[in-house]
Order: C-alpha cells, then structure tokens, then sequence
C-alpha cells in the first residue's frame, strides 16, 4: 500500500516547503496507529514522536512527543492524505 500527501495546489506546495524551509532534518516515528476506515475514506491517529534539527542555532538534535490526526481518501489503489494535524 502506497499512502501520498494530496497537495492539490501550488499554493499547498508553497506552505508545505515553508514549513520545511528552517529545519537542516527532520524524522517522525509512528509507536501506534489507530485506523477507522469508512468506504473510500479514513481517519487515522497516530502516536509517536518528531525528531528535527534546526538549520539556525543549536544543531542538536530536539524530539517532541506528539499525536498526528490525518484524514485519507482512496483513489484507485493509493490512499491520498488530505490533511494532518500534530498535537502535543
């Protein structure tokens, strides 16, 4: 299964390389999902944490527990993420 980010517009695009654009790395580790699927549609949430380092100030690295909420569509074969959300 192939799960994608629907970016759907340049100005999608434009936010999500802004958000982006202060950090020198940035990786996210999922401990555990929960997944409700509704016939073409789904809601996940998902518990874990983000490890990132800033590309301005300290270089080390920083780690935040977080919960993610993520709304999907399926298309075809491939499930598109519509939006997400992360909660401390």
């Amino acid at each position: 299964m192939e799960i994608q980010v629907d970016l759907g517009s340049q100005e999608k695009l434009h936010l999500l390389a802004g958000a982006f654009d202060g950090l020198q790395s940035q990786s996210l580790t999922f401990d555990a999902c929960d997944v409700n699927l509704r016939g073409e549609a789904a809601t996940a949430t998902c518990r874990g944490s983000a490890r990132y380092v800033p590309k301005v100030g300290s270089r080390d690295p920083r780690v935040e527990s977080l919960v993610w909420n993520f709304k999907l569509h399926k298309t075809g074969s491939d499930w598109l993420i519509d939006s997400a959300r992360a909660e401390r």
